[in-house]
């Protein structure tokens, strides 16, 4: 009688350790290790400290923040290294002006005689306004010694043009919106091209070495040659593309010295060979 006794206390240990594990583990019970998780007819728990004790308590965390470790894989020594995922950066948000200081705290004083390299207030008024629609026309030239090359135009239509438009736009928070021109064909400028150039240094400190170059004489020819078939009345700044030099030279801009054309003044302009950023994507919109 003892012996059968023993058998059936055997027979339920044995049943009672093949139980399932999960079989204890239900909403409100009590756990050991704390965060462990577990899934129980679909509800996901996990082990929490509730005052001094630690029970099961439901999994409220946002399955990206759940899901968020990295799935373990096998090593391997001749494992390939992961692909860079792209970097998707969304488009500015305008923040409303009643959240942000009064404009008047924030203004810098004016300082100095040179309002061509002074950013603060007030604008000097020969400068075109910094917000609205404004427009920009691109004149690619070549010369007697130079000829042109086709790449210029390519290099402007496909990169520049659209790279540089959407940077205004961002960086000004919709507020300022550049378009561009491009006249797609050379113009013959009558000088040398060894007439622009000066026989001195005319790089700024960081730059590649570079001659000077007379930018302002290039704008003069540029204009004359274009004018009759470009108006300049429609535009606020003018864009001069010349071919690559050997040696280099320093592009340039017009400063606030200014020209007229058509009517109107520009008070803007850059000129300088493409070579200095075609190929090039970190100067994608120079």
């Amino acid at each position: 009688m003892n012996r059968r006794l023993s058998l059936f206390i055997s027979i339920l240990l044995v049943l009672g350790s093949l139980a399932p594990a999960n079989a204890s583990v239900r909403l409100g019970s009590a756990c050991k290790s704390l965060n462990q998780t577990k899934t129980i007819k679909g509800q996901k728990l996990i082990c929490l400290k509730k005052g001094s004790k630690k029970i099961w308590s439901k999994d409220v965390r946002s399955a990206s923040v759940r899901d968020s470790a990295p799935a373990k894989t096998p090593t391997s020594s001749s494992s390939a290294s992961p692909e860079p995922q792209e970097v998707v950066i969304p488009d500015p948000e305008i923040t409303a002006r009643s959240l942000l200081a009064p404009v008047a705290e924030c203004r810098l004083p004016f300082v100095g005689e040179n309002s061509d390299l002074f950013t603060g207030f007030p604008r000097n008024q020969k400068y075109i306004p910094a917000e609205g629609d404004r427009k920009s026309v691109v004149l690619f030239v070549d010369f007697p010694d130079l000829p042109s090359d086709s790449k210029a135009i390519a290099e402007w239509k496909n990169t520049q043009v659209p790279f540089a438009e959407k940077a205004w736009r961002l960086m000004s928070y919709e507020k300022y919106r550049l378009k561009f021109d491009l006249v797609e064909k050379f113009f013959r400028i009558p000088s040398k091209w060894q007439d622009f150039v000066k026989n001195e240094a005319g790089n700024i400190a960081g730059s590649t070495p570079a001659l000077a170059m007379n930018h302002q004489k290039l704008i003069i020819e540029t204009l004359n040659v274009a004018d009759a078939e470009v108006d300049f009345s429609k535009y606020d700044f003018i864009n001069i593309v010349t071919p690559g030099t050997t040696p280099k030279v320093e592009p340039g801009a017009s400063g606030g010295g200014g020209f007229n054309a058509d009517g109107k003044t520009n008070f803007l302009a850059i000129s300088g060979p493409f070579d200095e950023y075609q190929g090039d994507p970190l100067k994608a919109s120079w």
